[in-house]
């Protein structure tokens, strides 16, 4: 193994963490490989490998102890890419249940992203990584509704910023089983379940929690539906 590349941290880079700042650093990195590259230990501060959560110091020098394979999305033109809203900016795309929005990792192909990338080859590299697509937001594989995507990086970074804030409301409608005649809020602190990948639990329920996530959901019945 070589002694590694040396990256210097510019001023207008302090105050990152450690993992947004290697995916500017390295856009086409898939996030998956960027996040077990990290918990390998392989960005040193001072000999030292760094965690995710570490904030980066300005003029700082950081070695990575090997070159990450860096991802490559290739296009897929057999997934139709249903249109409701385009302007010179971004696109409102409504995504079927069954379709996942981005890949993680490169190699596969029945994704929204790739899709995207087919008919419109200007989203590539625009988002946090070479998979993203200008895609600014996901909903789950197994449910449809409509997907915001950035024409820029300019836009895309406006309105991550907006996301983060919480400037943007998302309405879904879902059937319930049961009888729902009231509405109601829900306010709870969530995280990742450790033992159940892509599902959410009460964060309170699980010791060294990583990354909790508050959440508030508005729900209000429209109107029963019989299904027999």
């Amino acid at each position: 193994m070589s002694d590694g590349n040396v990256l210097i941290a510019t001023p207008e880079e302090a105050g990152m963490r450690v993992d947004a700042w290697i995916a500017v650093r390295y856009r086409t990195l898939a996030k998956r490989t960027l996040r077990k590259w990290l918990e390998d230990g392989q960005l040193l501060r001072q000999g030292k490998p760094c965690s995710k959560g570490d904030r980066i110091l300005p003029g700082e020098a950081y070695t990575l102890r090997s070159e990450p394979t860096q991802a490559t999305l290739q296009p897929n033109s057999g997934i139709p890419v249903d249109v409701v809203y385009e302007d010179d900016a971004l696109l409102a795309v409504n995504k079927p249940a069954g379709l996942d929005c981005q890949p993680n990792q490169a190699d596969e192909t029945d994704t929204l992203a790739k899709a995207l990338l087919a008919r419109y080859p200007a989203l590539e590299g625009i988002g946090d990584t070479a998979l993203t697509c200008g895609i600014l937001h996901r909903i789950d594989g197994d449910t449809s509704g409509l997907v915001l995507v950035a024409k820029s990086q300019a836009v895309y970074e406006d309105l991550r910023r907006q996301f983060a804030e919480r400037q943007v409301e998302k309405h879904y409608r879902a059937l319930v089983l049961g009888s729902l005649t009231t509405s109601g809020r829900l306010e709870h602190w969530l995280a990742h379940n450790p033992r159940c990948p892509g599902r959410m639990v009460d964060a309170s329920l699980w010791r060294d929690v990583k990354r909790p996530m508050y959440a508030e959901t508005a729900y209000r019945p429209l109107h029963p539906v019989n299904v027999g």
